[in-house]
This record gives structure tokens, sequence and C-alpha cells, in this order.
């Protein structure tokens, strides 16, 4: 399954030497799963995200490029470990991470660094969207992810169902506001409404993520679409 996401800008205020006017096409994602069995007991499934800024983007100076890969395993007692690699590039600053989870701990390595191990349960960040898109969320509950070595908390800050206006009908989706803090510091760094994921409830794309927005920084906004891929 493939589905692309083509994210728009919206300008917020702040450092007016860094404002970008509005994108109309800011950059994609794309999204894509796969999986197949092993054996009797064991199911492997795969998910990636890759994506990169537009020519606009690059052209104001803000080139970025992503790629996620996280390879899962299932048996009958649920997830046995997960297998994330991830690479990004932000103005030619590059970062690798790779990361292996297992049921009772974590290992990080960035390259350059030496190895870093975390005791805990985790997700991986791509299975944690998995989970989410397919199962829902509710506020007692909290997800925790590590990402450029350092651990991350999920939390809920609200959940409602709405309808918004897909070519020109309304199209039922549940609307999830998310808070992220960072356990390595204490700091809250996303607060409600600053990180929303609208997922749908049916149709083709029952369970798939068709819109988003994430504040990413104090002058700067991503908003992305579904768009389905050929």
């Amino acid at each position: 399954m493939v589905a692309g996401l083509s994210a728009g800008v919206a300008v917020i205020t702040g450092d007016p030497t860094k404002k970008l006017d509005d994108i109309e096409n800011a950059g994609y994602l794309i999204w894509e799963e796969s999986s197949y069995r092993i054996n009797e007991k064991k199911t492997q499934t795969t998910f990636k995200i890759r994506g990169g800024s537009s020519e606009e983007v690059n052209r104001k100076g803000y080139k970025a490029a992503i790629y996620f890969e996280e390879k899962k395993i299932t048996g009958p007692q649920g997830i046995l470990s997960i297998q994330y690699s991830g690479y990004m590039n932000r103005n030619g600053k590059e970062l690798r991470e790779t990361i292996k989870i297992l049921p009772d701990k974590l290992i990080s390595q960035i390259s350059g660094k030496e190895p870093v191990e975390k005791r805990g349960s985790f997700l991986g960040i791509l299975s944690l969207m998995d989970f989410i898109k397919k199962n829902g969320m509710n506020k007692d509950q909290r997800f925790t992810f590590v990402f450029n070595g350092e651990s991350y908390e999920l939390g809920l800050a609200e959940a409602e169902e709405e309808n918004i206006e897909v070519n020109g009908n309304p199209y039922p989706v549940m609307r999830w506001e998310f808070t992220l803090k960072n356990l390595e510091t204490g700091k809250v760094i996303k607060n409600k409404g600053e990180m929303i994921t609208w997922v749908a409830q049916q149709g083709p794309y029952r369970g798939e993520v068709i819109r988003f927005k994430v504040k990413y920084s104090s002058f700067l906004t991503l908003i992305g679409v579904l768009e389905p891929q050929t």
C-alpha cells in the first residue's frame, strides 16, 4: 500500500528574517507498507517514509530530505523485534540512526557516536504511527519511542469525530491532537494544537491519515493532504 502526502506551508509568527511566504507545494511524503509471513508463527511488516522539500522551498534556502524504514517482526505473543534505520538531511546537515528494539530494551546507534542502550518498553516511530492509525488512542495511554538517541513520550490531548470537506462533500474523520514530551529533558515540545492528524473513518482510505498539521517551529507549520499514488 502506498499513499502520498503533499505538504503545504502556513506561516506563523516568528523571526521576520527567516519568514517564508505561503507555499502551495512545500514538498512530499510517501508512506509505504508491506508484509509477508516468515513462517507459521512469524510475520514481518515493513514501513517506509520518504520525502523531501520542493524546488520552491529549496530556492528559499530550506532544503530537506528524509528516509525512514522499519521492519517489525510479530508472533503469537505480539512484537518480537523492530529494526529501524533513519536518514535526515536538513540544509546539508545529516543524521543517520539505526535502532534495534526488543521486548525489554532498545539499542540506538547514531552515525559517529557510541551505541546507547535504554531499558523499557518502546515502539518504533513508524510502528507507533501505524498502531494509532489502526487502533486509535485514549488519554490514559502513553507511548515511548526514541529519535536521535533521545526518548520521547507521546500522549493524547484530544480526540473528536468531525466531518471535513473532500471534493465538496462531508467526509467523516477522527481528529487526534497529540502532546510530545522529551523524557531526557522533561520538556514538553508539542502542546495541544501543535500536532494533529485526521484519520479517515470510512471509504477506500479508512484508517489512513488524510491530513496532518505539525507546528515545526515558531514561524513554520507543515500541513499535509493525502493524494493517491498511481
